[in-house]
């Protein structure tokens, strides 16, 4: 009958046996199963899918990146309801009063009996006299925000000063030239201003030239007969200057 191959359990060592016979029943050949566990893991003859098992895996997994980003959109996804979001919410309506508050642009407004923020139909429920010009061809001409030079200082200020220190190096001040002073931009002089660090009286002239006259002599004063004084005081200020020549060339 030849040899057969039969195979047995053996209990004492817990392990499968592979027997070889021969035609008598004799067993010639008794070997240990042999362990074959590889051919069953990743990159084996015989490697296994868990997919579908049920039950947990012994060792943690990596959840791959994508799969991350899947879980973590769905869970955090306050960004589809918030400004220009995909789901985004309308607080109108709603109970309560919004913890920011509308900013003092003039452009919105909190109800206070309602809580709810109120925004215009249009820019110009907040604004009074509009121009009528149409402002891409022309200048306007009405005084809506435009007339700088009635209330300058409301909007921006064009102002500037110019200083100038005359030192007497702890004694009285003598007579004489005391410098010069260049002034990089054009204006008007409105007002002339002296300070003192302690009371006395002194007569300060003022000289204007260009820089191809350079230098300036006394027939180049400005200040006409009203030249800046301080009498028996620590200060003076004039804002008539009269006679003066007050325009100033770049």
């Amino acid at each position: 009958m030849g040899q057969q191959e039969i195979w047995g359990w053996d209990d004492t060592n817990k392990v499968p046996r592979r027997i070889v016979v021969d035609e008598n029943g004799k067993p010639i050949v008794v070997t240990d199963c042999l362990a074959h566990h590889a051919t069953h893991e990743d990159g084996g003859d015989d490697e296994i899918s868990v997919t579908g098992l049920s039950g947990l895996l012994a060792d943690d997994q990596h959840v791959l990146d994508a799969e991350v980003l899947a879980v973590a959109a769905a869970l955090a996804h306050k960004t589809r309801h918030q400004d220009g979001g995909a789901d985004e919410i309308s607080i109108e309506g709603l109970a309560g009063s919004p913890a920011q508050k509308a900013a003092a642009s003039g452009l919105a407004s909190l109800n206070a009996s309602t809580k709810v923020v109120e925004q215009p139909a249009s820019i110009t429920d907040h604004l009074e006299g509009m121009p009528t010009e149409d402002l891409a061809t022309k200048a306007p001409t009405s005084e809506w925000a435009f007339d700088h030079a009635a209330d300058k200082d409301i909007h921006h200020s064009n102002l500037g000063a110019v200083t100038f220190i005359i030192d007497g190096g702890g004694s009285a001040i003598t007579t004489g030239l005391k410098g010069f002073i260049e002034l990089p931009w054009a204006g008007t002089i409105e007002r002339v201003s002296l300070l003192a660090d302690q009371s006395g009286s002194i007569v300060i002239d003022i000289w204007k030239d260009t820089y191809a006259n350079f230098p300036p002599t006394d027939a180049d004063s400005i200040t006409a007969s009203a030249p800046p004084t301080i009498s028996s005081a620590t200060k003076a200020e004039d804002e008539t200057l009269t006679g003066w020549t007050t325009a100033v060339s770049k």
